[in-house]
């Protein structure tokens, strides 16, 4: 099971809970118009075509760190070096490091980029570069001659019962549009609404029937919220003021793939989405614990085009007699929407049935009867990880980059797997796996110990890691074939 939250590619991050719909998934838009990373790279190879003073070397980088400078994460993804108006862009940081402390300065405010007379050439969260010295070069659109003011607009979306709505319209609908800005921050100005505004390369404006309000591109966060309203084309029939009403959003949506019922849905989420277990692990992650806040950290994650594998061991959780406790808070939360949308009246009553429950622990394919077969394969059995499942993948979806092991694997999956379509989609843990809680968290930074590096059959099997894979493989199916019988093991073929 994934962690509550977790960025699951360069621009997607999903919310993951006991909910019984348990995925929210916020994206930054891939469509062209929106995406401005997609622009800037085209632009400046573009660029190199028309300006042959302008070099270019095509490749990428991908840095393991935390924070990563959104500008870098754009250019690393596309570009190996660049050279342009007398500067030398390398974007291998490890090579342009003097030493390892000068890492320190590599975060999501500043990135190391090049050099020039032995001073580091950095680029800020905004785009702009200058040298260590405190001798600002400018923005990085300048220095290729782009047009900031034609770049996309970057746009956070959210799917809600299969449609995409615009970030601003779900966190408006629950906090309101004042609270909002205030709640990111926004830097903004407000003119009068029959004026004509002088916009700046990188403003913007949104109009409302009773006023005007700029933004700066160079606020991205702002920009990726606030830029879902300039898709509704009725906003400037409503005031600013307006949009705190709650009531107001499914008029001005006025879409008819949105149904009243999506309004509904978010209430739900509101209220229901964050689950206890849910809540203690973001307590311990020091995320918030109010949905309309954790939202706003899900879009600042989109800042950034820095992300982990998909299946990566440190993003997910292994979770057993817990699964119990899920599933009577996913039915706890059909209850209630069929409670709350059935119509008012006398007979209106609030019901769980507890077979449904039952049923759904019966049929999640991760919960095995237990086998007797004999000691070896019952410890074996408990030690079985799958990622199916309710609320898990489906097989077919597994494709092959999702079924190899990585190195930080190392002490937690051991070498025991399937012979068969489900190797990698079903694992076994080693005998001591890093396991440092009852929520099945990982350490993946602690050193194994020698019995766990490998699995029950391995450590009991003498000479096992002297042998090689296929007599592994044979020893492990050898041993799930033996039946008990007493104090000895009778083998049969």
């Amino acid at each position: 099971m994934e962690n509550p939250v977790r960025k699951v590619g360069p621009t997607a991050v999903q919310l993951t809970s006991y909910y019984d719909k348990p995925r929210i998934r916020i994206e930054r838009s891939t469509l062209r118009v929106n995406d401005y990373a997609h622009w800037l790279k085209n632009e400046i190879i573009g660029s190199a075509v028309k300006n042959k003073d302008i070099k270019i070397t095509l490749g990428s980088f991908n840095v393991e760190s935390k924070s990563v400078n959104p500008y870098y994460s754009i250019l690393s993804s596309r570009f190996k070096e660049i050279e342009v108006n007398g500067l030398h862009l390398n974007f291998n940081t490890n090579e342009l490091l003097d030493k390892k402390e000068d890492l320190k300065e590599c975060n999501f405010d500043s990135w190391i980029i090049g050099k020039k007379d032995n001073e580091y050439i950095l680029i800020d969260s905004n785009g702009l570069i200058s040298i260590k010295n405190g001798e600002t070069i400018g923005y990085i659109e300048d220095l290729f001659n782009l047009n900031y003011r034609k770049s996309p607009l970057p746009l956070a979306t959210v799917n809600i019962n299969g449609y995409k709505f615009p970030i601003v319209v779900v966190l408006s609908y629950w906090m309101g549009f004042s609270n909002l800005l205030k709640a990111i921050g926004a830097d903004y100005r407000v003119i009068e609404p029959n004026k004509r505004p002088e916009l700046e390369p990188s403003e913007y404006v949104i109009n409302f029937s009773d006023c005007k309000l700029i933004f700066n591109k160079r606020d991205e966060l702002t920009t990726l919220i606030v830029s879902g309203l300039l898709k509704i084309n009725s906003i400037v029939n409503f005031g600013l003021s307006n949009l705190d009403d709650p009531s107001l959003w499914f008029n001005l949506i006025n879409d008819p793939k949105v149904k009243p019922t999506h309004f509904k849905e978010m209430d739900q989420i509101n209220e229901m989405f964050i689950d206890p277990i849910t809540k203690e692990l973001l307590e311990e992650y020091k995320y918030p614990t109010y949905m309309p806040d954790l939202c706003i950290e899900c879009v600042k994650m989109l800042l950034n085009y820095q992300s982990k594998p998909e299946t990566d061991i440190t993003e997910q959780r292994f979770v057993g007699y817990e699964r119990f406790a899920g599933h009577v808070y996913r039915e706890l939360c059909r209850a209630v929407r069929q409670y709350r949308n059935r119509p008012p009246g006398s007979k209106k009553t609030f019901s769980i049935n507890p077979e449904a429950i039952m049923l759904n622990i019966i049929t999640d394919s991760s919960v095995q009867a237990v086998e007797e077969v004999n000691p070896i394969h019952q410890l074996k059995q408990q030690s079985e990880v799958t990622f199916g499942g309710t609320m898990g993948r489906a097989q077919e979806a597994m494709v092959r980059r999702t079924r190899g092991l990585y190195e930080n694997e190392i002490g937690i999956i051991s070498e025991a797997g399937k012979d068969s379509s489900k190797v990698g989609f079903v694992s076994y843990l080693t005998c001591d796996a890093k396991l440092v809680d009852y929520y099945g968290r990982v350490n993946v930074k602690e050193k194994p110990t020698k019995s766990g590096l490998g699995s029950i059959t391995l450590n009991t099997l003498y000479g096992g890691t002297k042998d090689d894979r296929q007599v592994r493989m044979f020893g492990d199916l050898h041993t799930h074939e033996s039946l008990y019988a007493g104090t000895s093991c009778q083998t049969y073929h």
